[in-house]
């Protein structure tokens, strides 16, 4: 008996090390790999090897930019997406790749031949300038990061996570009306009124802590704040309600098994944090069937709500940082953190529209405070 139950927890412990394996590696990004994809792949490879360096030009059609019956052109959207897929599957590998529909457009058109397929000198000229540009600018870097979380790091809990998690103690936060959660290194303090007529939880601010990548939302009266905590890690966050505040403190010492949590009363003003954009709660009561917003656990990510337009599901999974809908990041910018936010790419600290130029999974990125 004493045989199987410590196979029994040999395999357990085999089994956590591969999940925690699986949680902290790059997530696969696969996108459909069109012949015309596989051949620029195999031109990049003769261009450096002649030491050369490919700048892929996506080139449209007339009728793409200046289509005059839509209805009686069914190829012009698959050719319009095969184009950009064309750009982004370039960019995601690290070669400088240019849409000449632009520069095009405002020629007009007689940027081309009567065939509507040639360019004619105007058109020529114009992509000309373009592609000269472009040719002057440094190679990009990758768009997407191939290194993994750091050690000790995982992916965002989902919502079957937190649930299946029990509570546990914080000093000070069952009076206020909080209740924490821990899954792996991630801590959630979600407050609401603990009785009806009590004040209710307005705001939440971060001070110190959360490796960039702390998450505060406020649904329909539920403050909530979701940020990883480590051992060496110091936490600050300043909770407020109408008349008063409290600090949330995690004091992890890297000496100690584990932390010091407490909620104790702040002298702080008191500051309200905007409630969360109502697309994002009318989707996740949408595909949740909840008749409100007070269990939704995600933010509203502006790089998600661009990118998943028009795809509740897909907005509502990214912006709760599901591991397999990241938001596509603009040009200079790239998934990176446990939830994949767009993170900017950086040489220096003067880079960074905000945070810190610092490397982080294999590239330089501008960490946010």
């Amino acid at each position: 008996m004493k045989k199987k139950v410590a196979r029994a927890f040999e395999r357990r412990d085999e089994r956590q090390r591969r999940l925690s394996e699986l949680e902290a590696a790059p997530i696969p990004f696969v996108r459909f790999h069109s012949p015309v994809v596989a051949a620029v792949e195999r031109v990049r490879a003769l261009v450096e090897a002649q030491g050369g360096r490919l700048v892929v030009v996506a080139l449209p059609t007339a009728a793409l930019l200046f289509p005059s019956d839509r209805a009686a052109s069914p190829g012009i959207e698959p050719a319009r997406l095969l184009l950009g897929d064309l750009i982004e599957a370039a960019q995601d590998t690290g070669v400088a790749a240019l849409d000449a529909s632009a520069a095009l457009r405002e020629v007009g058109p007689d940027a081309f031949l009567a065939d509507g397929v040639h360019l004619g000198p105007k058109g020529h000229a114009a992509v000309g300038r373009v592609l000269g540009a472009a040719i002057r600018e440094p190679p990009p870097a990758p768009t997407r990061l191939g290194a993994g979380l750091p050690p000790g790091r995982s992916r965002l809990p989902q919502e079957d996570e937190w649930k299946s998690a029990g509570s546990f103690s914080i000093e000070g936060a069952p009076a206020a009306g909080c209740l924490a959660r821990r899954v792996r290194e991630w801590l959630q303090v979600r407050c609401e009124r603990p009785q009806p007529g009590a004040p209710e939880p307005i705001g939440v601010v971060m001070v110190q802590g959360g490796r960039g990548e702390a998450m505060t939302m406020r649904w329909d009266g539920v403050l909530t704040l979701i940020a990883p905590v480590l051992r060496g890690d110091e936490l600050r966050a300043v909770f407020s309600w109408e008349r008063r505040t409290r600090e949330l403190g995690v004091d992890w010492p890297a000496e100690r098994a584990d932390g010091e949590f407490a909620l104790r009363e702040a002298g702080a003003a008191p500051q309200a944090l905007a409630p969360g954009e109502p697309r994002l709660c009318a989707c996740h009561r949408e595909k949740r069937r909840s008749p409100d917003c007070r269990d939704l656990l995600g933010v509203s990510d502006a790089d998600c709500a661009r990118f998943y337009a028009g795809d509740c599901a897909g907005y509502l999974a990214c912006a709760t940082g599901h591991p397999l809908f990241p938001p596509r990041c603009s040009a200079g910018w790239t998934n990176a953190g446990a939830a994949q936010r767009c993170w900017q790419r950086c040489r220096a600290d003067e880079d960074c529209q905000r945070g810190r130029c610092r490397e982080q999974q294999g590239a330089k990125l501008c960490v946010p405070p």
